[in-house]
């Protein structure tokens, strides 16, 4: 972890995970193995499988399930993220909040 990375309250990160820069995480929050966030904001409640790959975005009380792939200039809140889904963002700069529940192997443009 470098400078730029804050981790504040009851945080769990389990190993391989690697937290990059511009990036805060506030707990509780649960992070898995294997995952890379950057330039993100983790708020709390929030609890993020294996294997995902997490940029450009802020979630707060979700659940984002393994092998996911998040990046989106966009504020998730109260979502559930199924396993092996794609977010990603058409637009840049909106901080839109989104609230979202999608199943399993979905790839959605927002």
């Amino acid at each position: 972890m470098d400078n730029s990375v804050k981790v504040i309250g009851k945080v769990r990160i389990e190993e391989g995970t690697k937290i990059k820069s511009n990036t805060t995480i506030r707990g509780p929050v649960y992070i898995g193995k294997n995952c890379l966030i950057e330039n993100a904001s983790i708020q709390p409640f929030t609890s993020i499988g294996n294997n995902c790959e997490i940029r450009n975005v802020e979630i707060e009380h979700s659940i984002i399930l393994d092998n996911c792939k998040i990046s989106c200039k966009r504020r998730i809140i109260d979502s559930i993220i199924g396993k092996n889904s794609t977010l990603l963002s058409t637009d840049k700069n909106l901080m839109a909040g989104c609230k979202l529940i999608i199943g399993e192997n979905s790839k959605l443009y927002i």
